[in-house]
């Protein structure tokens, strides 16, 4: 299976940096996205798998499919020794903060 270069405390810590919460909304929840990682630990086929439905929802889908388009630094998956493509899933979380 692909694992992204620094583990999953690097791929919190590039999704934290780079999720812009749009404002026009107070959707909470998980979005869950899916792609491929290629050979070269590069993505591609960035799709929604389970979204935000409803109000300005697709302001978070959108937010959540362009913040996995930055995540460029994977280890790629391996079958006998070889790079190969995986379909992955990537959980992406909004959360209200106590303030809002």
């Amino acid at each position: 299976m692909p694992t992204y270069r620094g583990g999953d405390d690097s791929l919190d810590a590039v999704l934290g940096r780079n999720i812009k919460v749009p404002s026009t909304d107070c959707h909470e929840g998980t979005i869950f996205i899916t792609f491929i990682v290629e050979a070269d630990g590069s993505v591609s086929n960035i799709r929604i798998f389970r979204g935000f439905t409803g109000g300005h929802g697709e302001l978070f889908n959108e937010e959540a499919l362009r913040v996995v388009g930055l995540l460029t630094d994977w280890i790629p998956g391996q079958c006998d020794g070889k790079n190969v493509p995986v379909q992955h899933i990537q959980a992406i979380k909004f959360r209200l903060s106590s303030n809002k």
